[in-house]
């Protein structure tokens, strides 16, 4: 009998997900409603306007095939959506829709990596996200991981991240994935970081690849890219998507903007992973980015009182938070939780949190070895439960 192949078997997969199902099944044992602080989902509804637009197109026959790339009227809003908050113009010939941006990052990377030889080095920040490591070990690529600092809100040291770049052999082509505000972290990239990125993108040929998806949730301060600066449009992978900004989790659509020599293969490897993204689906996503933002910023809003309420409940307790820029996240430092507790790992902590408390919470290391004594929590779910979570996780503590 055929057995998945080793390199599936060791994806990880992702933790979210995974921390949801046994949050579904201890909700079915107990009968109880778990605080769910696990899954980056937004609790807002999705704009009106823009399921009112999705279901005119359903009415309007639109749920036939489209290109695999996306419709073009979708392409060309969101080139200029994205590029109007980074101030410049991308072609709509180089973004490509996808059902989600998860298949987008598969996609990339069949593109890229050469599976028959594999020559191509993922530089990716720890703790990061997942995804791009599960899906760039299975088609090849080395993992060359460049730790993240919480003493420096979760940005680069600098000077270890050209050492890691420097590391990695003459030949090998390098991919700098960078995410910016930070899943899992919420950390900002700023200026300083952003000036060496571009020196060492330029200086080894590299391709960057920038997830932006939070970029509409920067608590102070505007977001900054990559993309705004000379030179780096040819060499930088712009990821994207509706799911974040208007609460879209559920619709999956994603986009990505590609230099010109990858777009057209990035699409074609979309025809062969899900045909294309369904068309009304689409036709909501041009509302989207076309109407009113002001549900957006009502979000950013409840999303900032929730980082800080939650910054301050650790803070309560002598656990460590640094203080989040952006995204929906919190990443405290639970070592002292874990010392009181007796706990010999993160994981270990959080199985008990969610059996004796109804709290779910993923383990840090879950997003790479420097989450260490860390665990994140998505604050999407509503200030009285995430008042209440918190009320748990302190009796859960003990102080």
């Amino acid at each position: 009998m055929i057995d998945a192949n080793p390199s599936a078997k060791e994806l990880a997969g992702e933790g979210a997900f995974i921390w949801l199902g046994k949050a579904r099944e201890w909700e079915r044992q107990t009968g109880k409603k778990a605080i769910h602080f696990e899954i980056g989902e937004p609790d807002f509804q999705t704009p009106q306007n823009i399921v009112e637009a999705a279901v005119k197109a359903l009415h309007g026959g639109k749920t036939k095939y489209t290109p695999s790339n996306g419709i073009y009227e979708l392409r060309a809003d969101v080139a200029e959506f994205l590029g109007k908050k980074r101030g410049v113009k991308f072609d709509p010939d180089c973004v490509v829709i996808g059902p989600g941006a998860k298949p987008l990052i598969n996609a990339l990377f069949q593109t890229i990596i050469d599976h028959t030889k594999p020559n191509t080095a993922l530089i990716t920040p720890d703790p990061g996200y997942g995804p791009y490591i599960d899906n760039a070990k299975y088609y090849g690529a080395k993992i060359y991981r460049v730790p993240m600092e919480e003493k420096n809100d979760w940005r680069y040291d600098v000077k270890v991240l050209r050492d890691v770049v420097e590391s990695v052999p003459a030949g090998m082509d390098k991919v700098l994935l960078t995410i910016s505000p930070s899943n899992p972290t919420g950390g900002i990239l700023k200026k300083e970081d952003w000036d060496v990125v571009e020196e060492l993108a330029k200086k080894h040929d590299m391709l960057v690849v920038s997830d932006e998806i939070y970029d509409d949730f920067v608590f102070e301060g505007g977001h900054t890219s990559i993309l705004s600066r000379d030179g780096m449009m040819e060499r930088t992978v712009l990821i994207h998507g509706a799911s974040k900004t208007w609460a879209m989790t559920g619709w999956r659509l994603g986009w990505g903007v590609f230099p010109k020599h990858l777009a057209p293969t990035v699409g074609k490897m979309m025809g062969n992973i899900a045909s294309c993204t369904a068309e009304f689906t689409q036709y909501a996503g041009i509302e989207a980015v076309r109407g009113p933002q002001e549900e957006v910023a009502k979000m950013k809003a409840e999303y900032k009182a929730r980082r800080d309420y939650c910054v301050k409940a650790f803070k309560d307790m002598g656990c460590y938070c640094s203080l989040p820029g952006g995204s929906f996240y919190a990443y405290p430092n639970i070592r002292k939780i874990m010392d009181a507790r007796g706990f010999k790992s993160e994981l270990d902590l959080c199985n008990a949190l969610l059996q004796e408390k109804g709290v779910v919470c993923l383990p840090g290391p879950a997003f790479g070895p420097s989450g260490k004594d860390h665990i994140r929590l998505s604050l999407v779910s509503s200030m009285d439960d995430l008042k209440e979570g918190m009320k748990r996780i302190k009796e859960f503590a003990g102080f």
